[in-house]
């Protein structure tokens, strides 16, 4: 994901408009309060402008550009929204599936399940840019925005997962050794 960024629009070697992009900017700065980062390019028929960016990221990035026109991007965005929506619909739905067979068989492994896909959910969700664009703000807590609580809490649900669906407290040595890895 990107930090604060800055994008240079330029003709004839003048710098004609720069705007900043990225998830370290406040929701109300950026150009849209959107998960996915984009810059307006406003150019006239028959004129060509030099687009120059300056990109800060969290690691590796892969930095995949397209030009669009208003129609395209929405058409784009529309899918995108469609396919997240798809996706985290049928993701609420396996959660409240396997919480329906949570209270009528009182097992323990549909809980631990419910509890890693919620967080599997969540990284998703915040990892996309989406709780930025529900205008879910963390304030000063920016390092909520990279998802690094997140990631804790599903490595401690998928270990927490493993060790009811495996039942290892037939095997001591392996039950031993997730629990401590949980504590």
């Amino acid at each position: 994901q990107f930090r604060a960024s800055k994008a240079y629009i330029v003709k004839d070697n003048q710098v004609i408009r720069s705007t900043k992009f990225g998830n370290d900017l406040n929701i109300e700065d950026r150009v849209e309060s959107h998960g996915v980062d984009f810059i307006k390019l406003i150019i006239p028929k028959g004129e060509t402008r030099t687009l120059y960016m300056r990109v800060q990221a969290r690691g590796l990035i892969y930095l995949n550009s397209s030009l669009y026109n208003q129609v395209e991007l929405t058409r784009s965005q529309l899918i995108r929204s469609l396919f997240l929506g798809f996706y985290y619909g049928v993701m609420i739905g396996l959660i409240l599936f396997h919480l329906f067979l949570w209270f009528t068989l009182r097992d323990m492994t549909y809980l631990s399940y419910i509890l890693f896909m919620s967080s599997m959910v969540a990284i998703s969700l915040a990892m996309q840019g989406t709780l930025d664009s529900l205008g879910l703000y963390w304030g000063n807590f920016r390092w909520v925005d990279t998802g690094l609580p997140l990631r804790y809490l599903t490595c401690f649900s998928a270990l927490y997962f493993g060790k009811y669906f495996l039942r290892t407290k037939i095997y001591f040595k392996l039950n031993r050794i997730i629990t401590i890895t949980n504590n």
